[in-house]
């Protein structure tokens, strides 16, 4: 009766144990496995199986505790020692035996035996065990064997072992019992055994990266949240982006990776904004759907995912870990492993062969979008993810005028093009642009830009293909001084403009074009000279856009169109222009009136296309803060979202404080003004795009500023997520939706 008391006592202490083996992983018998094969603790028989459910001898369980101990290496095999009776020397476990005796960890019957074929029991094994980690007669008490068992269960040395007292034990119970052994704090102690008898063992460590995931990790070398460290013989590289129990020997390599039960999935950075992460699975761009707190490993630092995305670059590896649930668990981030910068200097049919013999298994991935490996250009700059079999591939050019080099044109890491600095990325680019190279100062370059937006290679002024078709809106032209490398000033005229696809491109020009600023120019170039000419107009397009159908009215539009929309055309307002999509024309009619110039392909599909002011994207709207009398003093105050700005061009009679307006600003300085639309009535209804005034849905701006009014010209800005339903509002349009507008500025009432 007193035994079974005990054993029920027994039970509730395992039950309640606060201890676990670990600190966050679930025991996993195969990860015991993956570990006592390390270090020879437990091996399979010929086969490599470990018969599980196998009984376990007090002459194997011996072996198994000295291989688990500090004395592994002192057993001497083929001793003639015979330590009990029935364990002569000629037993295969004599030596194990004599270790085991020797060193206090065994000992045998009253009656001078060992009985080395006995199945081992339970409350043996435990006490071998407890006496491994450091424990004695003094922390057992009198009463055998309870006082080891209930000091077991308080440690979590039983932990998923289901034997108790009086049982016998198969292989698959001492596998986990040796296995909470040696993750077990020692006595005394604030590591793990493990790291008595043989190196380290590491809790919650994720694999980051090999020299095959990343080429700064050294060869035959593993990265970890947790160090660097040799690879060991067995290593698995599928354990990349896990986190798991890792033993490291003393020497550094590597014994053993035990996963937790994981699943992860490897992505590839393509771009990070704000918000979000792009990134490449499966062939396709996918937003990365991960909370901002949620951890990421990066080498040895941990960041949270919001704070990680500064760190993140085009090429970068990324697993996301979700655990037993399906809940994303963590993030891995392993730095670029792509080859390149490379510059598609002359297009080929047979490109692709710098990277692999097989373009149909070969993924092509062209500024965000996935294409054809022939839709690729000359001067493309390319990449290679060979990881992946994936080639990405930017077209950014930027043409302008070489001002400077930073700190000298001997070494340059950055350069002055027009008036803006950037940085450069790859040799060639560097040579080309240092003292070695063949650009001077006040030449005319075009900029190749590769992932991170730097220089990858330049092509000189005076050889860069500009067609008869190339096209742009001029925004401005003027003089411009220069130091030539000789440290000696001269003047040369220029000309900037935005190409249909939004770049912005600055030329040394053959005179100065004032009369024709705000206008669409073709740009014809001569040893290095711009000259610019008027466009002929074109009249035959126009209709209703269909972005689904690729369509403007009965003309097929080409998928990788590039489309610009303008502010003006008036040469004395402040031009500016934004890039716009199918998506965004969607249901508008375009007028003639509308479209500036177009081109077509050899497919008879629009590929360019420069409109007038359709969408209204290029300006900004705000509200006057202040506005003249009359007009002799014409000085308006415009709130634009918290920022105010000032015109001074000219009086409208129709614009007062409190008008919301619509207002042409380029370089901070505003153009022109012009007053908006408005809508009073209550909010029925609200979106993320979308606003319900008087039972009808308007499309609200991506830039739509609300104010909410306190007094007659008092306003503060508001967040679209404080607006309610049944507010009071005037809701402010440029022009109607089927014509391109959008709802630009709300006022809340009082």
């Amino acid at each position: 009766m007193v035994k079974k008391l005990l054993s029920l006592l027994l039970a509730a202490i395992v039950a309640c144990s606060c201890f676990t083996v670990f600190a966050s992983g679930v025991y996993s018998i195969d990860s015991a496995q993956t570990l006592l094969k390390s270090m020879d603790i437990m091996s399979g028989d010929e086969n490599g199986n470990m018969n599980l459910q196998d009984s376990v001898t007090r002459a194997e369980f011996a072996k198994i505790a000295v291989n688990s101990s500090k004395y592994k290496n002192s057993v001497a095999l083929g001793a003639a020692v015979s330590v009990f009776k029935d364990c002569t020397y000629q037993h295969w476990s004599a030596p194990y035996v004599k270790v085991a005796v020797t060193n206090g960890i065994l000992t045998g019957y009253p009656d001078g035996t060992f009985k080395p074929e006995n199945t081992v029991l339970y409350e043996e094994a435990i006490t071998v065990l407890l006496k491994l980690l450091g424990y004695t007669n003094d922390d057992f008490g009198n009463s055998w064997p309870y006082g080891q068992a209930g000091l077991a269960a308080n440690i979590g040395l039983n932990k998923n072992v289901s034997k108790g007292i009086g049982d016998t034990l198969a292989r698959e119970d001492v596998l986990t019992l040796v296995y909470n052994t040696l993750t077990t704090n020692a006595k005394d102690s604030d590591k793990e055994y493990i790291s008595q008898i043989e190196g380290t063992f590491y809790e919650d460590a994720v694999i980051m990266a090999t020299n095959r995931e990343d080429t700064s990790v050294g060869a035959n070398s593993v990265l970890t949240s947790v160090g660097t460290f040799k690879l060991g013989n067995n290593f698995d590289y599928s354990y990349v982006g896990l986190k798991g129990d890792l033993a490291v020997k003393s020497n550094g390599e590597v014994l053993a990776f035990m996963p937790y039960a994981q699943n992860s999935s490897k992505y590839v950075v393509y771009s990070t904004l704000d918000s979000s992460v792009v990134a490449y699975k499966d062939g396709q761009l996918t937003e990365l759907d991960v909370s901002d707190n949620t951890t990421v490993y990066s080498g040895t630092d941990k960041y949270t995912f919001s704070s990680a995305k500064g760190i993140m670059n085009t090429g970068d590896v990324i697993y996301v870990v979700m655990d037993s649930k399906g809940s994303v668990e963590y993030l891995t981030l392993t730095s670029d492993a792509m080859e390149g910068p490379y510059t598609l200097s002359a297009y080929s049919d047979t490109w692709y062969s710098m990277f692999t013999d097989n373009a149909n298994t070969l993924t092509v991935m062209r500024d965000g979008a996935r294409v054809n490996t022939t839709d690729l250009k000359t001067n493309d700059i390319l990449y290679y993810s060979p990881d992946l079999n994936i080639v990405f591939a930017y077209s950014k050019k930027i043409t302008g005028i070489y001002e400077k080099a930073t700190p000298n044109k001997d070494t340059p890491s950055t350069v002055v093009i027009s008036g803006t600095e950037y940085s450069i990325e790859s040799v060639s680019a560097f040579n080309k642009l240092s003292s070695n190279g063949t650009l001077n100062f006040g030449d005319t370059v075009t900029l190749l830009f590769g992932k991170d937006g730097k220089i990858a290679d330049v092509v000189s002024g005076n050889t860069v293909t500009v067609d008869d078709t190339t096209v742009g809106y001029l925004i401005e032209t003027g003089s411009k001084s220069f130091t030539n490398e000789n440290d000696e000033s001269y003047t040369a005229k220029y000309v900037k403009m935005i190409l249909p696809d939004g770049t912005e491109a600055q030329y040394v020009a053959s005179r100065e074009y004032t009369n024709y600023v705000n206008s669409v120019m073709k740009v014809t170039f001569k040893n290095g000279v711009a000259s610019l000419s008027s466009v002929n107009k074109n009249y035959d397009a126009g209709g209703k856009v269909n972005a689904s159908a690729m369509t403007i009215g009965d003309d097929k539009v080409a998928s990788n169109v590039k489309i610009l929309d303008v502010s003006t055309v008036n040469k004395d307002h402040a031009g500016n222009a934004v890039n716009t999509y199918m998506v965004r024309l969607d249901g508008a009619s375009l007028s003639s009136s509308d479209i500036l110039w177009y081109k077509k392909n050899s497919a008879n599909e629009i590929c360019e296309l420069i409109l007038k002011d359709v969408t209204g994207d290029s300006c900004e709207y705000g509200i006057v803060i202040s506005a003249p009398e009359n007009s002799e003093n014409p000085s308006y105050t415009i709130d634009i979202a918290g920022k105010e700005y000032t015109y001074n061009g000219g009086y409208y009679s129709n614009i007062r404080v409190t008008s919301p307006v619509k207002v042409e600003i380029s370089n901070g300085k505003v153009g022109s003004l012009s007053a908006l639309n408005v809508i009073n009535g209550s909010v029925s209804g609200m979106t993320e795009n979308t606003i319900t005034v008087k039972n009808t849905t308007y499309t609200l701006s991506d830039k739509v500023v609300i104010y909410k009014k306190k007094g007659y010209s008092n306003y503060t800005v508001m967040a679209k997520g404080e607006l309610e339903e049944g507010a009071k509002v005037s809701i402010y349009r440029d022009k109607d939706e089927k014509y391109g507008g959008r709802i630009r500025v709300i006022i809340v009432q009082d």
